[in-house]
Order: structure tokens, then C-alpha cells, then sequence
């Protein structure tokens, strides 16, 4: 009970609040077999505020991982069985059509295999436990709670499933696939998409500029308020460093993903960049399925996505075509067969990356977390308590060759325009500003080169043209550095308006 009592008093001091009847811990549900060998339930608790936000206090990290995974369950096991779902190839017999079409992407990139290939290279030991405390969460609470599981073929859960679920995320995150999706039903155009009145914002201020001297960082992902898009939030404390109070989706996420811990933290948004290629394909005149490649004749792959639909009380099979060639997969459209490249599937080391950089203390063990690159295309803001700001226009940019235009879809019939996905430029070449003259960044969905004050911005002869860099504003950005401009020195309070 006095550990208990010193947690909330903790909480108070730091400005939760509580209602007179969820002052006490709850702890986890698991007091006969063994859980896993990993963690001690005992050392976990769960704490709730007036708004059933949950507070995870435990001895190791570990500990804290699978905190979070059971209060996760306790609040959203029903979405994040969905997430399970669209792994396991049943995301459309849960969801009907909007569930077939994630089943549709998983089989069209192959996840599976692509996940079974680099899991091991990818996933260093302290992350793979990080992992296991995970599933052995999830799969004690599927075990102690049957009635909540809604088809036994999604359980249990395993490591690999959950890789599986970040690199389909990190997929429908990459603006990437609504351009493919846009390429196969109408003219391609590659174009900033426009975001009719929706998007993310994310600014910070540095102590030059704040009423208060110390810096400011605001961020707005602008996600849903309901199902598998929108944002769980709490905040973890563990005894062996780990301290943050963020947020994470509520279809699963094994800590917060941005937020901020004592000393720093970051916001999203998400990235426009070109991070797709379209390769149209030159087919053989005679010869069914072949294609040009280096002078030589290659014949596609073909495959059939097997898809089973919900439609009112019935499953429906759909069978849908598609085909692989060496660029990746491959549409059929009137005018011919187009190939898909996209910079999505260049590693697994998402969870190892925002892992990181939660655990980093300053400025310096942040970026060395962003060099881990396990992020393919969301902006960084970010501010600390030393008063640093930054910006980092971050995707997963490959060597691409700067004699051929990017910016258009592109002959598939040379390797010379065909990019290796582990061959990155590093982070440092990529659009960033720290601390500028100005102090204040900000992105909302807009152009790498508008995110400061105008004499500060970044120019696009700086970059290689192979980045096509879209220079589109946005009128979000354009109506926050009209507000900015009107600050002498700005207040929380008036950065938050």
C-alpha cells in the first residue's frame, strides 16, 4: 500500500488527477501460471486517472512492455484484433470491404515473406524481448478473457505477427499507397495530394521567442476519434529509465510513439515526399506475360490474392489478379502493365527506432536514435528542455540515379533505374533545420521549404533533383506563419490557440 500511495502521490505532483474511487493500482491479472520468464507481474502496475488514462509503473522495461500490452487489452482488445486480423489474412472477414482491401496490400507486397526475411538481420536482441513480453501479454489476456476473443484463429499472437502489423502500418502511413491507388483509377499526376481541410500539424518554439524562455513543442496529428486510426493515450515509468507520457495507436503499439519523457519530445506529421516509383513495363508484342528487361525477355510473376469478404451475414470469396517482376508488384491497367516500387520495405526497425529515441536524454542521443532510419516517411519535430528545436523532414530515401526523372513514371525496362532498398541516404542528407535565428519550426503536411522564418527556409538546389521534393504549401502552414509573424514573444497559452 505505501508503494502504492508514493505512486499516486507522484502522479498528483505531476498533475493527474483522480477520482475518489480509481486511487487504487490495479494490478495485472495473471496470479497462477507463469506468465512469461521475462517479467515479474508483481513489479507492474496500472494506474488510471479521472479520465481512464492509464499510468504503467514497473522495475524494468520489459515490465513496463507488458503493461502496457495488458491495459491496451483491457481498453481496445476488440480493435486491435482487427490489426490481428489483416496479419493473419482475415481482415475481411471481420470488415467487410474496407477489411479485404488491407488483406489485398498484405498479400500484393508479400509481407509475410518479407518479414520472415529480415526479422532476424533486423531485430537486435533487447527489441526481440521487448517483442516477446508483448504477445505473452496479449496471448495471458486472449487466455483469461475468452469471451473478448472474436475468431480463435487470431490467436495467439506472435512476434512475428506484430512485425507483420508494423510494416502494413508503416505501408498505409506512407502517402505512397494513395498514390498507387490514384495511379491505377485515374491518369497518373504526381502531385502534393490535397488535404481539403485535414491533416497534421506539429510546431516548436525556441526560448528566444517564448514569454517564459524555454522552448515549445505542439503537436496535432489530427487522427480519428474512433476504431483503429485514432490515438491511446498513457504514460510509462520504468525503473530502468524508461519515462514517457505519449500516446500510440489504439490497434496496438508496444510504447508511445511520440509524446515527450522528462527532458525532450516529438510530434508527426505525415510526409509527402516522393517515396514511390511507377515503372511501365514493356511487353512483349507476342509473347503473354513478358516483359523487357536488359535487353532480355522476363516472364511476370502471377499470383491470385485470395480474399474472403463480409457482406451482411455471408463470406464472400474474391479472387483478385496481380502479378511481381523485378521492380515489385504489378498492376494491369488498359494502357498496359505498370510496376510498383515503394520505399516503405527497407527495414523492420520501427519499434527499435521510437524505442530509442524515448530512451534518449538530449539532443545528440536523439539523433543518433533517427539514424536507425526504421521510420520510412514521418516528419519529426521535435523540443527539449535545453531549449533545442528541430525539424526533420524524415523518409527513407534511396541512391537513386539523378539522370532519369523521378518526378514521372518511369521505363521498367533497365536496371539502371531499379534502387536497392538498403542503400539509403543517411539521415544527414536529408531537409532538417536545428535552432534557427527565427526560433520556431513548423510543418502541416506542407513543403520542406517553407517550415521557418522565409530567410532561413531551405532552397531546392540544395538537394538532389532524384528527391523531388514537392513544393506545394498548404493553407494550414500559410495561416500559422501569418499567425507567428504577428509575435513579438509568444506565450504557451497563445501557442496552443
Amino acid at each position: 500500500m505505501l508503494k502504492q500511495n508514493l505512486l499516486v502521490a507522484l502522479l498528483l505532483l505531476l498533475g493527474f488527477s483522480f477520482s475518489d474511487s480509481e486511487l487504487v493500482a490495479t494490478r495485472i491479472q495473471a496470479q497462477s501460471s507463469a506468465v512469461s520468464s521475462l517479467v515479474d507481474v508483481r513489479n507492474i502496475d496500472i494506474i488510471r486517472d479521472d479520465f481512464g488514462v492509464p499510468h504503467i509503473f514497473s522495475k524494468t522495461d520489459l515490465e513496463a512492455v507488458y503493461g502496457v500490452a495488458w491495459a491496451q487489452c483491457e481498453d481496445n482488445f476488440n480493435i486491435m484484433q482487427k490489426g490481428f486480423a489483416a496479419t493473419k489474412n482475415r481482415a475481411g472477414r471481420m470488415m467487410g470491404k474496407n477489411g479485404a482491401a488491407l488483406d489485398l496490400m498484405y498479400q500484393i507486397f508479400d509481407i509475410d515473406a518479407y518479414v520472415d526475411e529480415r526479422y532476424d538481420q533486423d531485430i537486435p536482441p533487447h527489441i526481440d524481448q521487448l517483442l516477446q513480453v508483448y504477445v505473452d501479454a496479449i496471448n495471458k489476456y486472449a487466455e483469461t478473457h475468452p469471451k473478448e476473443v472474436v475468431h480463435k484463429q487470431l490467436m495467439p499472437l506472435t512476434k512475428k505477427d506484430v512485425m507483420r502489423g508494423f510494416a502494413l502500418n508503416m505501408l498505409l502511413l506512407h502517402n505512397s499507397i494513395m498514390e498507387l491507388g490514384k495511379f491505377l483509377t485515374k491518369d497518373y499526376d504526381y502531385r502534393l495530394l490535397e488535404q481539403a481541410g485535414r491533416g497534421s500539424n506539429a510546431m516548436a518554439f525556441g526560448p528566444d521567442l517564448t514569454t517564459d524562455g524555454k522552448a515549445y513543442l505542439i503537436g496535432n496529428p489530427h487522427q480519428p476519434v474512433n476504431d483503429q486510426g485514432n490515438f491511446w493515450e498513457l504514460s510509462v515509468h520504468s525503473e530502468e529509465g524508461y519515462e514517457m507520457y505519449g500516446a500510440t495507436f489504439t490497434m496496438g503499439g508496444l510504447l508511445p510513439f511520440l509524446g515527450a519523457n522528462r527532458n525532450l519530445g516529438w510530434s508527426h506529421t505525415t510526409n509527402y515526399q516522393n517515396t514511390v516509383d511507377i515503372y511501365e513495363l514493356e511487353m512483349h508484342p507476342t509473347k503473354k506475360l513478358h516483359y523487357k528487361y536488359d535487353g532480355e525477355w522476363l516472364k511476370l510473376e502471377e499470383h491470385t490474392a485470395k480474399l474472403r469478404v463480409k457482406i451482411g451475414p455471408l463470406v464472400i470469396p474474391v479472387p483478385k489478379k496481380f502479378y511481381r517482376s523485378v521492380y515489385g508488384p504489378t498492376m494491369k491497367k488498359e494502357s498496359g502493365y505498370y510496376s510498383y516500387r515503394c520505399n516503405a520495405f527497407h527495414n523492420l526497425k520501427t519499434v527499435e527506432q521510437w524505442y530509442e529515441m524515448g530512451k534518449a536524454t538530449n539532443f545528440e542521443e536523439f539523433y543518433k536514435a533517427l539514424e536507425i532510419q526504421g521510420l520510412p516517411g514521418q516528419t519529426i519535430t521535435y523540443a527539449d528542455k535545453d531549449g533545442n528545436i528541430y525539424h526533420l523532414s524524415n523518409f527513407s530515401h534511396p541512391h537513386r540515379d539523378e539522370s532519369f526523372d523521378w518526378s514521372k513514371p518511369l521505363k521498367g525496362n533497365t536496371s539502371a533505374n531499379l534502387w536497392t532498398y538498403n542503400d539509403l541516404h543517411p539521415v544527414s542528407d536529408l531537409p532538417q533545420i536545428k535552432n534557427p535565428d527565427c526560433d520556431y519550426l513548423y510543418n502541416c503536411n506542407n513543403t520542406v521549404f517553407i517550415m521557418t522564418a522565409p530567410e532561413e527556409n531551405l532552397k531546392p538546389e540544395d538537394f538532389p533533383k532524384s528527391f523531388v521534393l514537392p513544393e506545394t504549401n498548404t493553407i494550414r502552414a500559410k495561416t500559422l506563419a501569418a499567425k507567428i509573424a504577428g509575435y513579438d514573444k509568444i506565450s504557451f497559452e497563445q501557442a496552443r490557440e
